[in-house]
């Protein structure tokens, strides 16, 4: 379990001062969903690209950790990207590396724009 912090969301957690909302439980049953097909990415990711998992060879300080797992990513999303087998239709592969490439040089300023919406409540 992570703490919730920029870019890291968990489920709204009922208290014993604070009942959950009709809105929060239909969002935490909407996001269990999708937290499961994250999860399924990332075993995809540790199965196509084996040496990413291999704990003798990712070593903080020692090999570039990140840089180990985000080219896997990448290329994965390019996959998905030409595949287009996923729950929603991805973009195109030119769309995804246009973006890619707009937050490596414009991280977090100006979000890139996606041809698809994510499903109201």
């Amino acid at each position: 379990m992570y703490a919730p912090s920029y870019g890291i969301m968990g489920p709204y957690r009922a208290t014993s001062t604070h009942a959950l909302t009709p809105h929060e439980q239909v969002l935490n049953l909407k996001m269990s969903s999708y937290r499961i097909v994250v999860e399924w990415g990332f075993g995809n990711i540790l199965n196509q690209f084996s040496y990413t998992e291999w704990k003798r060879n990712q070593k903080n300080g020692q090999s570039p950790v990140a840089l180990n797992y985000l080219i896997p990513v990448l290329l994965y999303n390019c996959q998905t990207c030409l595949r287009g087998r996923n729950q929603i239709t991805p973009p195109s592969l030119e769309t995804y590396l246009k973006c890619y490439a707009q937050l490596l040089i414009e991280p977090l300023y100006e979000p890139c724009v996606h041809p698809f919406e994510l499903p109201s409540l």
